[in-house]
């Protein structure tokens, strides 16, 4: 999953990314982006690029889930 870290920075409007594994073996990969126009253009590039290849291929497609979302709030202690 680092693997993709470079790729992910080489994006206009890349912020950040968050990704955890469960204890049964269910990831989930949260990707922040300045504009969704980014985001999305990232989403269509990114599935060309050798490297985010390499470490897709190891995801079961069937359990894969993607979306793009807009913030709707945050909270901090």
């Amino acid at each position: 999953m680092q693997s993709i870290n470079p790729v992910l920075k080489q994006y206009i409007g890349f912020i950040k990314r968050n990704f955890a594994l469960s204890e049964d073996g269910f990831w989930t990969d949260i990707v922040y982006w300045e504009s969704m126009q980014d985001a999305k253009h990232a989403a269509k590039d990114i599935i060309q690029n050798e490297v985010a290849l390499k470490a897709f291929a190891v995801i079961d497609e069937k359990q894969m889930q993607f979306y793009h979302f807009t913030s709707a709030g945050e909270f901090k202690k």
